[in-house]
């Protein structure tokens, strides 16, 4: 359909942003966007039903080391769980456009520890972004909740994105802390058999995930899964040599 607003682009990484980019191509269908983080939930939630106050909320951060470490330590303060909605939405995005390289990641205690990024001019408040996101949420279901709980809710030919913590690839690439709870082997697997309950619901499904070998031979174990490869771009290394396009696996059964 033809447009004349502003297309959103990603707020975050992962499942979302695939949505936003689709959700003026398949407007007449209903979507549902689970994950278990509670913050990147929340931020979408209230950039769908706030954003107004989201935005006054933005406009008053700082880009400065004393700020930023300000800021990331709400998350050890007791009252940080009486804070608003809109107040924890903007924290998470000051933070995420603050931070080195961007990235999201809590210690075991689920406590924000990336440093500060030394950025000269991060667009912190990126307001006809975020306006071009809030339209495309609008209708939109926004849950927190395990992946599991979303079986009895889908049906045959509904098309499902699973795009989970990856599996690290070495053992200097083993981040999968976006929740204090990690992402271990246990749950990959977890993770594939609900992929063939989706199979036996003939619900279609769509999963990345990194090439680590097991995890190749894992999926290969049911001939009724399909496994591409792509290369995506990756900005996040200690070492710049390490940055650039890695190999990742596509898996679906359809």
């Amino acid at each position: 359909p033809h447009n004349t607003n502003p297309t959103p682009h990603q707020l975050f990484p992962g499942a979302p942003p695939l949505f936003i980019s689709l959700i003026y191509k398949l407007e007449e269908c209903k979507f549902r966007i689970r994950d278990r983080n509670e913050q990147l939930i929340n931020t979408f939630v209230v950039v769908r039903d706030d954003v107004d106050g989201l935005i006054s909320h933005l406009s008053r951060y700082k880009n400065s080391r004393p700020h930023y470490e300000a800021i990331r330590s709400w998350d050890r303060d007791p009252q940080f769980e009486n804070r608003s909605s809109v107040e924890k939405a903007s924290r998470l995005i000051y933070l995420n456009k603050t931070c080195y390289n961007g990235l999201f990641r809590v210690n075991s205690a689920g406590e924000f520890n990336v440093p500060f990024g030394k950025y000269k001019d991060p667009n912190i408040c990126d307001e006809p972004n975020l306006r071009a996101c809030s339209r495309a949420l609008q209708g939109v279901t926004l849950e927190v909740a395990d992946y599991n709980e979303s079986l009895k809710r889908i049906h045959a030919d509904d098309l499902v994105y699973i795009d989970p913590p990856y599996e690290p690839i070495s053992t200097t690439s083993n981040f999968n802390s976006y929740t204090s709870e990690r992402f271990d082997e246990v749950e990959q697997t977890r993770l594939f058999k609900f992929c063939q309950a989706l199979t036996r619901k003939r619900a279609r499904f769509l999963l990345s995930n990194s090439s680590a070998l097991w995890l190749r031979h894992l999926y290969r174990k049911d001939k009724r899964f399909k496994i591409g490869f792509v290369k995506a771009q990756r900005s996040i290394n200690s070492d710049k040599h390490g940055r650039g396009p890695v190999t990742e696996i596509v898996v679906r059964n359809y």
